[in-house]
Parts: C-alpha cells; structure tokens; sequence
C-alpha cells in the first residue's frame, strides 16, 4: 500500500473513532423522583409501579380494547435556575397503544416539583396473536430554561469522558512530535507537524459535550393481550351434497373432514384450501 493510502486510512479511522463514540454531558439535576397509578379501567392488569435509574415496572397487561391506565410523575428540580417542561415525545410504534400526556407549563423553581399524566389506553384490537411485549417504552421530557435555553455547550463533561478519545489524541500527538524529531516527510509534507495540528484540531471534540435539558423514562413489561377471531369454514364435497359448516378459531385445526367425495369419471385427489 502506498504511503498517501496509509496517511488517508489513517485520517478515515481517526475521523470514525470521534464520530462514533460521542462524548456525552452529565445533564441537569431534573428527576423523576415518584411515579404512582392515578386511574385504571377495571379489567386490566397493573402493579405498583417502581421507579429505578429512571427505568419503571409496573406489570402492565392489556387485556381488553379500552384498557387502560393513567401514571402520575412527580418531576424535581435541583437546579438553581428555574426550568418548565417544554415537550413529552415518545418512541411508541406500536398502533395497538395510545399514549397521552398532560403537563403544567408553570416554571418550577429550586427544590419544587411538577407533575405530569401518562395515560395509556388499548385502542386498537391486536388480532390473532397471543400477545405483544413491550418493553423499550421510553419517554423522553424535554426542560426550556428561564433563559429560553433547551441546552448548553460544556467543557469536560463530569460524566461520558470517553477515555479512547484521549488516547487517540495523546498517539496522534506523541507520533507527530516523533516523526518532528526524526525529521520525516511524506511528498515534501513534513508529516510530524501534520499530525500536531490534527491532534489540536481533535481536541474540542474529546473536551466538549452537548448538553441537553431532557430526562428520558423506560417503561417495562408492558404487555397487550390478543384475540382470536373465529371464522366460518365451509367445507364443499362437489358431487352434489350439502356443504358443511363449520366454525373454527384462527390458529385451530380443522378437524376431521367428510369422506372422500366420489364421481362418475373422476378420481378424487385431495382437499384444497
């Protein structure tokens, strides 16, 4: 391999480390700090729920169209600017499930809380499956500041340093001063002081992070219960006697089927669907 194809390799891996293992910010102290059960309709299935790392269980089990059970969140805020809820956006791609919310937009202050409603409802009827499980539910809360601000640039993020990152940089710069001292050159390029200059051109993307006002809540075990329709069968001799009918529920088996038709000048071969 040429030299330029290993210098342009290089550059393509370097580039690919920072774009796939983002550093990530620690977030604001906003927390969901309690979640109970407000309503319920009376045929499903529903535990306490418990909140954990901001994941909730609650064993929730739709068993019919219309099911459905309302969560009441209690938000927190710890920081000493004031914050409200902007948006509550959710990754639900399932059409058998609605999902509602309502919140305040009043601004919660230092130490106060605000609530907010997820209501989950059974609207559409899952047909001919046994069942669905759903359990990457999440929710995510979205916070504007006082400010008008829904996120802030920060430099070396408490949380989400990722360590490769200065690695890379420390390889890349140690290389470059190396191949200074040795006085290298790649095409008349003095490749040392290349490799510097990339090093510094890096470092913003391992020091800095993103950070967005936002709290994101996984539900789990979440599950919705399926019917199985039944259907009329009608089973057709062809050599003249009444059909039979029968009425079967998707996914049984037919069961025995009359006698094997005759007639005149034929021979029967098989029953077709």
């Amino acid at each position: 391999m040429k030299s330029s194809k290993k210098v342009l390799l290089f550059l393509i891996m370097i580039i690919s480390i920072f774009g796939i293992t983002n550093v990530k910010a620690l977030g604001k102290d906003i927390k969901v700090t309690d979640v109970s059960i407000k309503d319920k309709s009376g045929t499903i299935s529903v535990a306490d729920p418990v909140i954990t790392n901001d994941e909730i269980t609650s064993n929730v089990t739709f068993n019919k169209v219309d099911d459905f059970v309302t969560f009441e969140l209690e938000v927190k805020n710890n920081e000493n600017e004031k914050y409200k809820i902007e948006s509550i956006k959710d990754n639900n791609t399932n059409n058998n499930i609605k999902i509602d919310y309502t919140f305040s937009k009043d601004y919660i202050s230092k130490g106060e809380t605000s609530k907010v409603t997820l209501k989950l409802t059974y609207k559409n009827k899952l047909i001919n499956q046994d069942k669905v499980d759903i359990n990457d539910l999440t929710i995510k809360i979205s916070f504007i500041s006082e400010d008008g601000d829904s996120e802030e640039i920060i430099i070396n993020p408490t949380t989400g340093d990722n360590i490769l990152h200065y690695i890379v940089l420390l390889i890349i710069a140690l290389t470059g001063l190396l191949l200074i001292a040795m006085n290298k050159k790649l095409f008349k390029i003095k490749i040392g002081r290349l490799l510097v200059v990339l090093a510094i051109i890096l470092l913003p993307l391992a020091a800095i992070a993103k950070e967005k006002y936002e709290i994101n809540i996984k539900f789990k075990d979440i599950v919705v219960k399926g019917e199985f329709e039944k259907y009329n069968i009608t089973i057709s001799p062809g050599n003249g006697s009444e059909p039979i009918v029968k009425e079967i529920t998707y996914g049984q088996k037919i069961g025995d089927l009359p006698a094997d038709p005759s007639k005149d000048g034929y021979t029967f071969d098989k029953w077709v669907d």
